[in-house]
């Protein structure tokens, strides 16, 4: 039941952000830019991790660089980009930007609690 789920969720998620992001539009285009930024932003955090997981996981392997490296990208990726947006909030909406992470998590929250992960 949980992977149908999730193909189905999956599958309609970017229809959902970019529909929410068009409804921005409506209000100022920064609040739309700054909540497709943050999505962009976690898509290529989730990208990242599959290949610093693998390389971090590696038994035969112990690179404490890569390991270095994951904690450095994820600090930049995950703050530079709302301080930048607290810099210039005329161009991306710092709190739209902020608002994607809370939203991520709390949909990992709740998926977790709610559907069993097969591992």
């Amino acid at each position: 039941m949980y992977n149908r789920f999730m193909t189905k969720y999956n599958t309609l998620k970017p229809f959902i952000i970019f529909s929410i992001s068009l409804l921005m539009l409506w209000f100022h285009w920064s609040y739309s830019l700054g909540w497709l930024m943050g999505w962009i932003i976690l898509l290529i955090i989730r990208k990242a991790r599959l290949f610093f997981y693998e390389s971090i996981i590696d038994v035969h392997r112990k690179n404490t660089g890569i390991y270095i490296l994951y904690f450095v990208f994820i600090f930049l990726i995950l703050w530079v980009p709302p301080l930048i947006s607290f810099m210039v909030p005329h161009l991306i909406n710092p709190y739209t930007l902020i608002v994607t992470y809370f939203i991520d998590r709390f949909e990992m929250y709740i998926l977790r609690i709610f559907f069993k992960v097969d591992e």
